[in-house]
C-alpha cells in the first residue's frame, strides 16, 4: 500500500501545475513523485496509451514493458515498443524524474545505457531526444502533463497490485517443481544441441581453440582474444606440441602473453626476478614466429587475481600437447570415468606452478598463495561451451549414439557455474523453499535459452514456462 508520505505528495500534484517547491537543488523545484513510484506504475502497466507520446509527438505503444532490473545499468531490460509505422523497437528503458539526470549520474558515458530506446521522465528538460553513448538518441515521454490533474486516480493506481506479472513468477506454483526444471533441461540440452550444430562443418581442433578463446576472453576483451586466435592459429599451437610438455607450455606462454601486447620488456625496472623469465619469454617469441603484438582492448581494468595473462598461461597448459589430444583426454573421461563430469572438470581446471604460484603475474612482487590461472567456475564454462559441444558434434558425425550419451550424461551432471546476470530474474522467479530451482549446468543453459529466445525477444507469455 502506498505510504502516507506518498499520497501527501500525489495530493499536491493537484495544488501546482509545475509540482510543489521545497528544499532541493538550486533553482528547481521538486516534483511530487519520487521515481520508484513512476517505476512502479510502468512495471504494473498502468501508464495509459494516452500518456505515452513523446515530446515530439510521437506515440508510442507498450509491447512488453521489459524486466525490473535490480542490479545497475537501465531500470528495465529488453522491453518491446512499437512505432506508429509499426516498426518495433527492442532494447531498455531508463526512468528520471528530471530529464537531465540522465547525464548528471554519467549514464551518457556508460556504455551500459547504450540500448536504452525510451527515456520516460517526469520533466522533460533538455529537449525532445536523450543523447546516449555511442551517438544514439532516445526519445523521451514526459508525464508531467498527465500526472498534474489525476492526484486521486494515480493514488488509486499505485495502492492496486499490478495488473500483469511474468508468467515465470507463478512458474513453479503453475507446474511444480519437476514441471519447471524438466523444460529447463530439455531447453538446456536443445541449447547445447544448436551450439555443436553451429560447428558441425568445422574441424574439431580449430572449433575446440576457438571456443576456448571465446569462453576465457570473455566481455569487452573478447574481440582481443579473438584476433590473438587469428595471429597464433591452431596450426601454430600443434605444431609447438611437439617440442613436449614443458618446452611447449613456455613456448605458448610466451606467444600468447607477448602476442597479446601483455609482455613488458625484459629489462622494466618492476622486474623482481632479474629479468630471467621475461628475457626467456621475449627469446621464445622470437623462435617462434614472432606474433605481432596487439594490446588488449578493455573498458575497465581487470582484478589482478584475474589478469588475462594468468588466463593465458592456463590456456597454454591446457593446450600444451595439442588441441587434439586435449580432446581426445575429454572424450576418455566422458566414455571411461565413473564420474565423468567431475573428471572433466579436473582436465580443466588449471592450478599455479612455477613462478605463477608465487606472484599474480611473474614480473610483478611476490605474494602468498596466488589463485588458480583456470579455476573451478571457468572450467565448467569451459566444458559447458567449448569442449562438451565439439564432442557433441563430433558424435553426431561420425554416428556415435554412445559418445552422444556420455556428452549428455556429463551435460546434466556438471554444476551450475557462477550465476548469470542475464538470468538473474529467472533465479529469482524460479524457486522452492527459499533456493533457486536452476541448481546444474543443464537448467542454467535452459535459463539462456529462455533469455536468448523469449525474455529479450518480447516474448514474455509464449515461453514454456507460460
Amino acid at each position: 500500500m502506498i505510504n502516507p508520505a506518498a499520497r501527501l505528495r500525489v495530493a499536491r500534484i493537484a495544488e501546482s501545475p509545475d509540482g510543489y517547491s521545497g528544499a532541493g537543488r538550486p533553482g528547481r523545484s521538486l516534483v511530487p513523485l519520487h521515481e520508484r513510484e513512476i517505476s512502479r506504475l510502468w512495471e504494473a502497466g498502468q501508464i495509459p496509451a494516452a500518456a505515452l507520446i513523446t515530446v515530439d509527438g510521437t506515440p508510442i505503444q507498450v509491447v512488453y514493458r521489459g524486466r525490473p532490473n535490480n542490479g545497475p545499468g537501465p531500470d528495465f531490460r529488453d522491453a518491446v515498443l512499437a512505432l506508429p509505422d509499426a516498426r518495433l523497437l527492442h532494447g531498455d528503458i531508463e526512468l528520471h524524474l528530471i530529464a537531465s539526470d540522465f547525464r548528471r549520474h554519467g549514464h551518457d558515458r556508460d556504455h551500459a545505457y547504450s540500448r536504452v530506446i525510451l527515456h520516460l521522465v517526469y520533466r522533460a528538460d533538455t529537449g525532445a531526444t536523450t543523447p546516449l553513448p555511442g551517438g544514439r538518441q532516445a526519445p523521451v515521454v514526459a508525464l508531467e502533463t498527465w500526472l498534474s490533474s489525476r492526484a486521486a486516480e494515480i493514488e488509486a493506481m499505485l495502492e492496486q497490485p499490478a495488473l500483469w506479472r511474468e508468467p515465470c513468477q507463478t512458474a513453479v506454483e503453475r507446474m511444480g517443481d519437476a514441471g519447471v526444471e524438466a523444460t529447463l533441461v530439455r531447453l538446456g540440452e536443445r541449447r547445447l544441441r544448436a551450439k555443436a550444430a553451429a560447428i558441425a562443418h568445422r574441424e574439431p581442433p580449430a572449433a575446440l581453440y576457438d571456443a576456448m578463446l571465446r569462453i576465457l576472453g570473455h566481455g569487452p576483451q573478447r574481440a582481443s582474444w579473438i584476433e590473438l586466435g587469428r595471429r597464433i592459429p591452431v596450426s601454430t599451437v600443434d605444431a609447438l606440441a611437439a617440442l613436449g610438455p614443458e618446452q611447449s607450455t613456455l613456448s605458448l606462454e610466451a606467444l600468447f602473453l607477448a602476442g597479446a601486447g601483455l609482455l613488458p620488456a625484459p629489462d622494466i625496472a618492476a622486474v623482481r626476478d632479474d629479468g630471467s623469465y621475461l628475457t626467456d619469454a621475449w627469446q621464445r617469441w622470437r623462435a617462434h614466429g614472432s606474433p605481432r603484438p596487439a594490446p588488449f582492448v578493455s573498458s575497465r581494468p581487470s582484478r589482478p587475481a584475474n589478469h588475462p595473462a594468468r588466463r593465458l598461461a592456463g590456456l597454454a597448459r591446457l593446450l600444451c600437447r595439442g588441441c587434439q589430444p586435449l580432446l581426445g583426454r575429454a572424450r576418455a573421461a566422458l566414455l571411461t570415468e565413473r564420474a565423468p563430469a567431475q573428471a572433466l572438470q579436473q582436465l580443466l581446471a588449471v592450478d599455479t606452478e612455477g613462478i605463477w604460484s608465487e606472484r599474480l603475474l611473474p614480473w610483478a612482487n611476490p605474494i602468498k598463495s596466488p589463485p588458480a590461472l583456470i579455476g573451478r567456475g571457468k572450467a565448467i564454462e569451459l566444458a559447458l561451451n567449448a569442449v562438451l559441444p565439439v564432442l557433441l558434434a563430433e558424435a553426431d558425425r561420425d554416428a556415435r549414439p554412445l559418445l552422444v550419451e556420455a556428452v549428455l550424461r556429463a551435460f546434466r551432471a556438471l554444476p551450475a557455474p557462477q550465476a548469470y546476470g542475464r538470468t538473474a530474474h529467472l533465479s529469482r522467479a524460479l524457486r522452492t523453499d527459499g533456493a533457486s530451482l536452476i541448481r546444474g549446468a543443464d537448467h542454467s543453459q535452459g535459463a539462456l535459452h529462455l533469455y536468448a529466445h523469449y525474455c529479450t525477444r518480447g516474448g514474455c507469455g509464449r515461453c514454456p514456462l507460460s
